[in-house]
């Protein structure tokens, strides 16, 4: 009897794992490793789907076995190495199979969706023939004359584009069809997200020296990998910003392209991709897919097809691109792949760059991670030899990287200048209108004000679901929760003391911008914020205004600081540059310096000389002063050694367990009975000594209570102690041991290597 092993269509800890169905007979050439089936499931036989992840024959089952009801049709199978893939992810990242599945098969609408084509009239003779053949046709025959016409000089026509395309019209062609003269085809409609206009052969840009060096450099081990079927090296690229690291991806994909292999490239923003689509469709044509979270489920559909039926030979998008199930792997570009966004927040909580590295191992691809500030963790193996660590120090344009202005808004406080924008930075702005340049004002908070607080007793508005402030926006009037949603109109009156002298104190982008229009009537302003970026095509419609000039100043948060390349800005704003520097997380000097490098660093990418001004109140602390120098590698040492002194990655492993539930009660008692099942197991192991280094917690996390859900978690560093072994112990306590120690109402995650532990 031949037998499948299902997963479950259910992402639930009691049904995570394979259930036998016996495969009927007629349906034993549809059923494959990897199909999508209909099965009946439980004592109320719900119908169900699932995955097939093997096969199996028995001979004498000791249980009834319930038949498969069928194959989803229009669905390819899971690939053996999808499969391979997703029973990896579930060891890896301790996740259930149907969050990995979820993660790397294609959208569950993929075999739904009833892709509408288009209908074109084709010409089966030649032109002389044709009009041999319009001379033959009677003058009564009208339409037939007219649609003869059209392709005396058209080969080939959309049918909706003919003359009036009524019925008689249709008639017509129909007829001429009959003759052999004309043919009616159906093609796929032509995807919108390649509608953008550029040029079918660009001037290819001249590499400079160093350029040229890099290239041959990573070609070269491209090529041997390719020749010696060995494992796929990864480079770290670390050029500057405006260094030329995107000509270089385009360098190399097309040496890939030419050996017969396919690549994904991966950009931390939906922002990003419509630049790089630009570029890209620019060099190779519209042999090109693009994968992320904003497309509509035909968009989605749509670019699986092309990937599934072989017509992509590149695909680009945020995260979820790098599961894109190209044959042929042979090249991975990670864009800024210092990105916190290349990161997963929910299960399976896996880093892009750990599967870039799992697929490289795999199917021998390349991997390209590309920064002008790679994370501290990249750059350390770059040193160690782990990466090849590839430089690229200088601009390809003629002017180096811009002039950083250091303003200390200490001291504007003292001359009485209580605006958020310092006299030099108005100064400049001026100057900059004057002279036609445009000014990017980087400000990484959105809203009008950060908060609401009475003035008498200082009671502060917060959510009551989630444990933090809201914040106020002034278009619409209201106090919105920017982690739940939740909005509500602004109080005039505290709750606490009854005062009405209610403030609003701090400032977002929305209040930078009414300041800015009141200094600068004149200018043209544009803001880019997730306020502004709702609607879709929102992204490219703000970028491509500021990109056509039709602006002088963009305002935006960090959405507008990572690979943006506009010729035209010559100045750059950073209002808050010290605003992640108080947040207690091990990384925020780290996030500091990349923010301010990467926005400093759209300034003077065209022709004309780009300058900088930095507001802060910390002008004395490292990552500020290495940002105003933009030195990567002075601020990696001072970096490093703090790292390594508060054992913190690349010297460790963390291990974040996170638990959230409405009864803050049974959260807390659980994180306890957590942390004290560790303990016992790992004291058993002879580890008592390093306890209290290893184990952090239980804590309530930083933000305690979000959607009306309690937080807490329990950090684990490997300090003394294995990591596989910690790995096992979660393995043991978090998933083996569930039942006994998570009640149901309590909701458990791990994060291996969490890129915030707040």
């Amino acid at each position: 009897m031949e037998v499948a092993k299902v997963i479950i269509d259910q992402n639930s800890h009691h049904t995570d794992r394979p259930f036998d169905y016996k495969i009927p007979g007629e349906l034993r050439e549809a059923v494959k490793v990897g199909s999508r089936v209909q099965v009946t499931f439980g004592k109320g036989h719900k119908k169900m789907e699932g995955y097939v992840l093997g096969v199996k024959d028995i001979e004498k089952p000791r249980y009834t076995i319930k038949n498969l009801q069928g194959v989803v049709q229009n669905v390819p199978p899971l690939s053996e190495l999808q499969i391979d893939m997703i029973l990896w992810m579930k060891k890896t990242y301790l996740c259930t199979y149907m969050e990995a599945i979820s993660a790397v098969a294609p959208p569950k609408a993929y075999g739904n969706i009833k892709e509408k084509k288009d209908v074109y009239v084709r010409r089966k003779i030649s032109s002389e023939k044709l009009e041999s053949q319009l001379e033959k046709t009677p003058n009564n025959a009208k339409r037939q004359r007219e649609i003869l016409q059209y392709f005396l000089e058209e080969e080939e026509l959309l049918l909706k584009s003919l003359p009036g395309i009524k019925s008689l019209y249709k008639n017509a062609v129909n007829a001429l069809e009959k003759k052999g003269i004309l043919e009616v085809i159906e093609k796929e409609k032509a995807s919108k997200l390649l509608s953008m206009k550029s040029p079918s052969n660009p001037p290819r840009v001249p590499l400079t020296t160093e350029q040229k060096k890099a290239l041959e450099t990573m070609k070269e081990g491209f090529q041997q990998t390719q020749q010696n079927g060995v494992k796929g090296k990864t480079y770290l690229l670390h050029g500057v910003t405006g260094s030329g690291k995107t000509e270089l991806y385009l360098g190399l994909i097309e040496k890939a392209l030419e050996m017969g292999k396919t690549a994904i490239v991966l950009v931390p923003e939906i922002s990003l991709t419509p630049q790089t689509m630009e570029r890209f469709t620019a060099r190779f044509g519209e042999a090109i897919a693009l994968i992320h979270s904003s497309l509509t489920l035909k968009e989605r559909y749509h670019e699986w097809e092309k990937i599934q039926q072989g017509k992509a030979k590149i695909v680009i998008g945020a995260r979820s691109a790098i599961f894109a199930n190209l044959e042929n792997l042979g090249m991975i570009v990670v864009d800024e792949e210092h990105e916190y966004t290349y990161k997963s927040e929910q299960n399976p909580k896996y880093h892009a760059i750990e599967i870039a590295k799992y697929r490289s191992e795999k199917e021998g691809a390349q991997v390209i991670l590309g920064s002008a500030t790679p994370s501290v963790e990249s750059y350390y193996r770059g040193e160690k030899g782990i990466y090849e660590l590839i430089s690229l120090d200088r601009r390809v344009t003629k002017h180096q990287l811009p002039q950083v202005e250091m303003v200390d808004m200490r001291e504007e406080l003292d001359v009485g200048n209580l605006s958020m924008i310092s006299g030099s930075l108005k100064s400049q702005i001026e100057e900059n209108l004057k002279n036609r340049g445009q000014t990017i004002l980087f400000l990484n908070r959105r809203g009008f004000s950060t908060f609401l607080s009475c003035k008498k007793c200082g009671y502060v508005e917060k959510c009551q679901d989630c444990d933090i402030t809201m914040t106020y926006h002034l278009p619409s009037d209201e106090l919105i929760c920017h982690y739940c949603g939740k909005k509500k109109k602004p109080i005039t009156e505290c709750p606490d003391c009854g005062s009405t002298t209610i403030k609003h104190f701090g400032y977002g982008t929305q209040k930078l911008e009414k300041n800015i229009e009141n200094l600068f009537p004149q200018a043209r302003i544009l803001r880019m914020d997730v306020d502004t970026t709702t609607e879709k095509g929102a992204h490219e419609k703000v970028l491509n205004a500021f990109k056509n000039r039709e602006a002088d100043i963009l305002i935006g948060t960090q959405m507008i600081s990572k690979g943006l390349d506009f010729p035209g800005v010559t100045l750059v704003g950073i209002i808050a540059a010290d605003s992640i520097l108080n947040l207690p997380d091990f990384r925020a000097s780290e996030r500091t310096f990349q923010l301010l490098t990467q926005v400093a660093g759209r300034a003077g990418r065209g022709e004309d000389l780009g300058s900088v001004v930095l507001q802060t109140y910390k002008p004395e602390h490292y990552s500020i002063e290495e940002a105003i120098k933009q030195d990567y590698v002075g601020f990696y040492k001072r970096e490093i050694g703090l790292r390594e002194a508060f054992e913190y990655p690349p010297f460790t492993a963390l291990y974040l367990v996170n638990l959230m539930g409405e009864d803050e009660d049974k959260v807390y008692n659980t994180a306890i009975k957590i942390s004290k099942g560790i303990r016992y197991i790992l004291k058993n192991e002879g580890h008592s000594d390093c306890l209290e280094e290893c184990i952090l917690g239980p804590n309530p996390s930083v933000i305690t209570k979000i959607n009306k859900n309690y937080r807490y978690r329990i950090l684990l560093k490997n300090i003394n102690i294995d990591k596989q072994l910690l790995k096992k112990v979660l393995k043991y306590v978090c998933i083996n041991k569930r039942k006994q120690f998570v009640p149901d109402e309590v909701n458990l995650s791990i994060d291996f290597n969490p890129y915030s532990i707040i």
